[in-house]
């Protein structure tokens, strides 16, 4: 039984080629396409979140309890999300397109405001412990969580 769900670290590669493999095939894998929109929704009901500051990201589902912490792994899918809008449902597409483009920004903000990714012109892995996460937290107005 899986007790952790992540888009970021340890499933990214999972939810990233559901759609790749949809449009590598010529869009003939239909259960590719079938298992990305159904775990599509299932991000939107269990994991999607908008901060009080206004700022759209998906959290992670650790032993039973949602974890508001959105890794910089995770990024990917504003732009996945964003590749699977144009063969969703029609009355879905505009929906996704701009779910894409909140995740986007938030992972923007969330790099843009990080000063040490300024100071050293990289990017960042957001642990618990790291100034990043830290200020990460800060972006989205949630506390640090004290569970693993």
């Amino acid at each position: 039984m899986q007790h952790h769900v992540s888009v970021g670290g340890l499933g990214d590669s999972f939810y990233e080629y559901l759609i790749k493999s949809w449009l590598m095939s010529a869009k003939t894998d239909m259960e590719a396409k079938d298992m990305y929109y159904e775990a599509l929704k299932a991000i939107e009901t269990h994991l999607l979140n908008v901060s009080p500051g206004g700022l759209t990201y998906i959290a992670e589902w650790r032993g039973g309890i949602l974890d508001h912490k959105m890794g910089h792994l995770a990024c990917f899918s504003g732009g996945m999300i964003a590749l699977g809008a144009e063969d969703a449902e029609e009355d879905k597409r505009a929906h996704y397109r701009e779910l894409a483009a909140q995740i986007t920004k938030t992972c923007h903000e969330s790099y843009d405001r990080s000063e040490s990714l300024h100071s050293v012109g990289l990017g960042t892995s957001w642990h618990r412990s790291s100034p990043s996460l830290i200020q990460t937290r800060e972006l989205l107005d949630h506390p640090l969580s004290t569970h693993a």
